[in-house]
């Protein structure tokens, strides 16, 4: 599974990707593959997380079409452009206050 966004200046192309275990977490969290899909179209916003300790992972937090905030832990890959999703759930509310700035 892989989605992309443009970033406001135009110069970034991110691609989210999730395979197996990734995907069934989510699952079990009552999130799909759709959902993840379409994060990066409704403008999402990456950080650093506070809860890793690798340097190499991120939260993406954004909406879905639907307006289903989520939030999804996601690692650089050696492609630049190429992130991958290794968890998520509903946003909480303090993330929730950073989507909508």
């Amino acid at each position: 599974m892989t989605s992309s966004v443009v970033s406001a200046d135009g110069d970034t192309d991110l691609r989210a990707a999730a395979h197996g275990r990734a995907i069934d977490k989510l699952g079990a969290r009552a999130i799909s593959v759709a959902d993840v899909r379409e994060l990066p179209w409704n403008g999402p916003l990456v950080i650093r997380n506070p809860a890793a300790d690798e340097a190499d992972r991120r939260l993406l937090l954004g909406r879905t079409n639907g307006g289903r905030y989520l939030t999804l832990v996601i690692e650089a890959t050696e492609e630049p452009t190429t992130w991958l999703v290794i968890s998520g759930w509903e946003s909480s509310p303090r993330e929730r206050k950073i989507i909508e700035g």
